[in-house]
């Protein structure tokens, strides 16, 4: 009737296959070390919200899709207490500027420069919270050295 049973048989029953060799060869090889085999790193990726009990992938790859910006492309964003911060997108090993204006439509001479950066090594360069000048407005801009 509405005895109680062991909830075993609701569970699935996971049973990985065996990842050929060449193939996660071929995955270093082509994604060096942002493909690991490691055991700590697939656990993490092979745990989710649910009930289930972890199974790690055989193997992960970090950052395959890296975006590159050319031109640069500047993000601004607000984190709070009137602090913003600053995230650059470029293309390595190009040099870029960060620059700064009052308005939009000031002469290429009216734009200072806000900061440089030497050869990028990334495809992104992220600057700390900042403060914007008070009661003004300020446009950000990039462009490569």
């Amino acid at each position: 009737m509405n005895a109680p049973t062991s909830p075993s048989h609701l569970a699935p029953e996971i049973h990985q296959r065996d990842v050929p060799t060449a193939l996660v060869d071929a995955l270093k090889a082509r994604f060096c070390e942002r493909c690991s085999t490691a055991l700590v790193v697939r656990e993490q990726h092979g745990r989710d919200e649910s009930a289930f009990a972890p199974v790690p992938p055989p193997n992960t790859a970090f950052r395959v899709w890296e975006f590159v910006a050319d031109p640069p492309l500047v993000e601004l964003s607000r984190i709070g207490s009137g602090q913003l911060q600053l995230l650059l997108y470029g293309a390595p090993p190009k040099s870029l500027e960060v620059q700064a204006a009052a308005s939009l439509d000031m002469p290429p001479g009216g734009w200072g420069t806000w900061a440089t950066t030497g050869p990028m090594t990334n495809s992104f360069r992220l600057f700390l919270p900042f403060a914007p000048p008070p009661n003004t407005n300020c446009f950000y801009r990039a462009r490569e050295l």
